[in-house]
């Protein structure tokens, strides 16, 4: 097993993923007023060229030649992160808005608006980001390359969501960076263990997918958000550095 070459450098990669960020926020604002109907199929298109252009970079979705032989401490993380997804879709109330849009006259729409979300987040931070951060760890020959590119990436991922303060309350937008910050590292995660990126999108867009048309956000108490993402953070970075381990701990082998 080893870790794909990727078509483009690692500092194209990144300045790729921060430039696609950018267009999104200038149609962000250029779109402001227009009707939401209009604004989602913008997104959805721009979504869709950023999955192209991750795909063409990459050369492929994956990360490595193949998965991951797991060990035994390995195969325990996965597990705790596996349940951790299940516990974070029914803490996000996932089943009830599933059942909600289906009941929704604005059904259409609101698929179209978690899917978009879903493909361009996906894209840019676990694809390009992601696989830019990890080829920069990789060039710098430094160990834990995983679990860096991880950290990385969620952090620019969380304060690209200072968009929404556009229009939004500030004080839910920066609850919104820690969640997602902590979401980032998961997503990560899950793209390390499947190693594709189809799941994370997945995952993310179940997430997203709820009668979110005529939706304002507001702000969550703090504690129930701690009391969430904090043990999601804490088990994904435990699957992320056991990874990055058992790579080192390859890598020593073939040496010999």
């Amino acid at each position: 097993m080893k870790i794909l070459v990727n078509r483009w450098s690692w500092g194209r990669l990144i300045y790729w993923g921060i430039i696609l960020f950018l267009i999104f926020f200038f149609l962000s604002l250029f779109f402001y007023d227009t009707s939401i109907i209009f604004k989602t199929l913008v997104d959805l298109l721009l979504a869709l060229i950023s999955l192209l252009i991750t795909f063409w970079a990459l050369r492929t979705f994956k990360l490595f030649s193949k998965k991951i032989t797991e060990n035994k401490q390995l195969k325990f993380w996965r597990t705790a992160v596996l349940l951790g997804i299940i516990f974070l879709l029914l803490a996000e109330h996932v089943p009830a808005n599933i059942i909600q849009v289906f009941q929704n006259k604005f059904f259409l729409l609101d698929t179209l608006i978690a899917l978009a979300a879903a493909i361009f987040e996906e894209s840019v931070c676990r694809g390009l980001l992601f696989s830019g951060f990890l080829g920069h760890e990789i060039y710098e020959s430094s160990n834990f390359r995983l679990t860096k590119a991880a950290l990385y990436s969620s952090l620019l991922f969380a304060l690209f969501h200072l968009v929404n303060l556009i229009g939004g309350d500030s004080s839910a937008v920066f609850e919104q960076i820690g969640y997602t910050f902590a979401g980032g590292i998961l997503f990560a995660a899950l793209r390390v263990m499947t190693n594709r990126l189809f799941w994370v999108i997945l995952v993310h867009f179940m997430i997203d997918w709820g009668p979110w048309v005529g939706f304002s956000q507001t702000s969550s108490n703090w504690f129930s958000l701690i009391l969430v993402f904090g043990p999601l953070l804490v088990i994904s970075l435990g699957y992320l550095i056991s990874a990055d381990k058992l790579l080192i701990k390859q890598t020593a082998l073939k040496k010999f």
